[in-house]
């Protein structure tokens, strides 16, 4: 028995059906918008149409804290449980397709590597190193917080979700410290061209999108931590003070999602109880929230995958 895929085009108010084709046999109906990303029906988003701005923010809020607080007490003390989740969502099937780690910090998107870790190359017990020290870097990997602990007082549960806690090289992340991700002109260059400084570090543009929308998934889920006026947070909402809401806004729009987002959210979701980084799911979140006009939320499921 074959399954349908229904291919539609967004307007700033309606969902217009064009083509109907047959595909293979899915456990779920899925959906193509723009002719680009593809959802599958789920429930994760319920009674979210028609909404946006704060309205939106506020549901997003409530509906992360549901899912965050069924994986508190498995996740409490499970620290190391990220080791085992990486292999899953941070497998590199997109760039070199070689099954090692995708490292932020060491990808090179347009050429070779500098050097490549399989995921047995992890700090901590149980881990090894490569043998390798290339100017200091490609020995090991470790947990990078993109939200440094000291941010949230190292809460025991919000130091452990894989959705802003990756793998990335453990020199890189050492340089990077506790700074802000942002602009850094006059910073440290890694192998990979990433920038770091005593204050900010940044990311290069394969990847700012990626810790922009780890950025704004961490404002809603980890909402108590985001009111404390601190560092790049405020106590008023959206949580993000303007100055890098503004920087983060522009990296998510000009590094859209892509294939490596969806493989990371929809993994990380399946061990975590179906939690999800909503931002993730639609590129069109950032700008309802944040600048939101006259277009409002519209539920076509979540991500699975995007068309080449």
């Amino acid at each position: 028995m074959n399954k349908k895929i229904r291919l539609f085009t967004l307007s700033t108010a309606t969902i217009i059906p064009l083509v109907t084709i047959a595909c293979q046999k899915t456990t779920q109906e899925q959906k193509t918008f723009n002719s680009k990303y593809i959802y599958t029906d789920s429930e994760y988003y319920k009674g979210l149409d028609g909404l946006k701005g704060v309205q939106l923010f506020d549901e997003l809020v409530k509906i992360q804290n549901r899912y965050w607080t069924k994986n508190i007490q498995r996740k409490e003390s499970n620290y190391s449980e990220l080791y085992k989740i990486y292999p899953r969502a941070f497998k590199d099937n997109f760039y070199e397709k070689d099954n090692t780690v995708l490292d932020i910090y060491s990808e090179n998107p347009k050429g070779s590597d500098p050097y490549n870790f399989d995921f047995k190359h992890f700090d901590g017990k149980g881990g090894v190193d490569t043998g390798k020290n290339i100017k200091g870097e490609g020995n090991k990997y470790n947990r990078e917080h993109l939200i440094p602990q000291s941010w949230f007082d190292r809460n025991e549960q919000v130091r452990t979700d894989a959705h802003f806690v990756w793998p990335t090289d453990k020199k890189v992340n050492e340089l990077r410290g506790n700074s802000i991700f942002a602009p850094t002109p006059n910073g440290k260059k890694s192998l990979n061209g990433t920038l770091t400084s005593k204050l900010t570090s940044e990311p290069i543009d394969e990847f700012k999108g990626d810790v922009a929308r780890a950025m704004f998934y961490f404002v809603l889920t980890h909402d108590e931590y985001s009111k404390q006026s601190n560092f790049i947070f405020e106590d008023k909402k959206p949580y993000i003070a303007s100055k890098y809401l503004e920087i983060y806004k522009d990296w998510a729009k000009k590094d859209a999602i892509d294939a490596f987002d969806i493989q990371r959210n929809n993994e990380i979701a399946k061990v975590y109880g179906g939690l999800r980084n909503p931002f993730c799911d639609y590129p069109e979140l950032v700008d309802l929230i944040f600048n939101p006009g006259d277009k409002v939320f519209k539920d076509k499921g979540v991500l699975v995958s995007v068309a080449n």
